[in-house]
C-alpha cells in the first residue's frame, strides 16, 4: 500500500507498439498472436491506450507526468515501433 505523499511509477507498452498492431484481441485486454514487432513470440501482452492509463489513476492520486516514448526500427522494413508510456503519480 502506498502512503499519502508516496510516489508511483508505471512503465506500460502503448497500443502504439508494433507488435500490439500486428497481433489479435485476446482476453482480459491482452494482445495474442503477435506476429511483427520486437515482441513476437513471447505470448500474450497488455498494451495500453492514453485514456486507459489516465482512467487508472482517479480520486486520490495526481498523475505528475505522462510521456510518451516511441523508438522506430530504421535499418530493415517494416520499420517497427517500440512505443511505451512514462507515468509518475502521487498519492493524495
Amino acid at each position: 500500500m502506498l502512503l499519502p505523499g508516496g510516489k508511483f511509477f508505471f512503465n506500460p507498452y502503448s497500443d502504439r507498439h508494433s507488435s500490439h498492431v500486428s497481433g489479435k484481441p485476446g482476453p482480459d485486454g491482452l494482445t495474442v498472436d503477435i506476429s511483427g514487432g520486437t515482441l513476437t513470440g513471447i505470448g500474450p501482452v497488455r498494451f495500453y491506450g492514453k485514456g486507459e492509463i489516465l482512467g487508472m489513476f482517479g480520486a486520490g492520486w495526481k498523475v505528475t507526468g505522462l510521456r510518451h516514448v516511441e523508438f522506430m526500427e530504421e535499418l530493415t522494413p517494416p520499420y517497427d515501433c517500440h512505443a511505451e508510456w512514462i507515468l509518475t503519480a502521487e498519492k493524495m
